[in-house]
């Protein structure tokens, strides 16, 4: 009781003294938090050298929390402190400091900095985040060849050696696959597939096999065929995402995968769908179960009347939006471009006029009347994607 009363009194005394809160804040005495807090709504300067402090006084994880308040709360200051990390020496704010550089566009000693990245990225005791936000740096999704470093692909191949694996869960191998992918390295797709049969969490099994299936995209013909020995075992028995194992079937267009999918496939929209569709793990074991999926799937590769097979295409996409739109898998919204826009050339003047009406069709009674905004948006953002491929006016 004395010890509350005490702290409150304190709260009191301190709450218009800048320069008490700062000491308070600059501590690792009870209720710095408080003090941090009211200090940040008072004084912009001192919240930031109390951070400092917080900073140069803290482990690993909470040196980087200070530094990413730090960068929210003056960006300026982030940047002069950012300049500061010894660019060939990997430590605690590597990573962050990179990050923020290259937010504002301003990276002293970059080939140094990407160095002190690649030791990161190869170091398991980084933590898998910090490996996984090393590894984005490195492939930017958006500019995945900016460093064109040979030593970032030979760091991307090591990656996926045992000795390198995280403590817990790999999610690392995963992250350096999708760079390996991004990057169009298909000579590494042999190490990618044998990487992909030693995978044992589910997880990360699913985007190992998406940046597989996204490699396998820059040449089918000549890696298609192995996809498919991997896949095909994986449809009958597993204990892998069945929903993500039949995306990536799709996506690389896996046709002779067709029966598989009709074996599994659901009779129509109002047939139970086994609960394997929506959860994943375990023990390994047969897929006794049907999947609407596979149903849509094994529809679209099926159908042969160009009109209704893009109304199924667009069907699909509305319903998946977030797949194509959100947070897109890059080999799935590889698949659905390439569809529209083969789609677009087959289609005859007349035909994509009533494509134009269903999909204006859609939108007055899908689309309007959702409830929720944010689906509101995902599938209105697929529309507009749907309609620059198709070329439609």
């Amino acid at each position: 009781m004395r010890d509350t009363i005490s702290l409150s009194l304190k709260k009191i005394r301190c709450a218009d003294d800048s320069q008490a809160l700062q000491d308070w804040a600059s501590s690792k005495e009870p209720e710095f938090q408080w003090a941090l807090q009211r200090l940040r709504g008072k004084d912009r300067k001192r919240y930031v050298a109390s951070l400092e402090w917080w900073m140069n006084n803290s482990k690993e994880e909470w040196v980087r929390q200070a530094f990413a308040a730090i960068a929210t709360e003056d960006p300026d200051r982030a940047a002069e402190i950012a300049k500061g990390i010894p660019p060939g020496k990997k430590e605690a704010l590597t990573v962050s400091a990179f990050s923020h550089l290259a937010e504002v566009d301003c990276i002293p000693d970059e080939k140094e900095r990407v160095k002190a990245l690649i030791q990161v990225a190869l170091d398991p005791k980084s933590g898998w985040e910090q490996r996984g936000r090393a590894i984005k740096l490195l492939v930017p999704p958006d500019q995945p060849l900016r460093y064109p470093d040979r030593n970032i692909d030979d760091a991307l191949v090591k990656l996926l050696s045992p000795e390198l694996t995280d403590d817990t869960i790999n999610f690392t191998i995963g992250n350096a696959c999708r760079a390996i992918a991004q990057r169009g390295k298909t000579e590494n797709f042999p190490k990618m597939v044998d990487a992909l049969k030693k995978v044992k969490d589910s997880t990360v099994y699913s985007e190992v096999l998406g940046a597989v299936t996204q490699l396998s995209q820059c040449a089918p013909a000549k890696y298609n065929s192995h996809l498919l020995a991997v896949q095909r075992p994986q449809l009958k028995r597993t204990n892998n995402n069945v929903p993500d194992l039949l995306m990536a079937a799709w996506s690389a267009d896996l046709r002779a995968l067709k029966p598989d999918l009709e074996g599994i496939a659901t009779s129509g929209p109002d047939d139970y769908e086994d609960e394997r569709a929506h959860s994943y793990g375990g023990e390994v074991c047969d897929i006794g179960g049907r999947f609407h999926l596979a149903r849509k799937i094994a529809s679209l590769w099926n159908e042969e009347d160009l009109l209704t097979k893009c109304r199924l295409l667009l069907t699909f996409g509305l319903n998946d939006a977030f797949e194509f739109v959100e947070e897109p898998d890059a080999e799935r919204l590889t698949r659905m471009k390439s569809e529209l826009a083969k789609t677009a050339k087959a289609l005859t003047p007349e035909q994509k006029k009533q494509i134009v009406a269903f999909l204006a069709w859609y939108q007055n009674e899908h689309i309007s009347n959702e409830k929720e905004p944010v689906y509101r948006e995902r599938r209105s953002k697929f529309v507009t994607l749907a309609k620059g491929l198709l070329e439609l006016q």
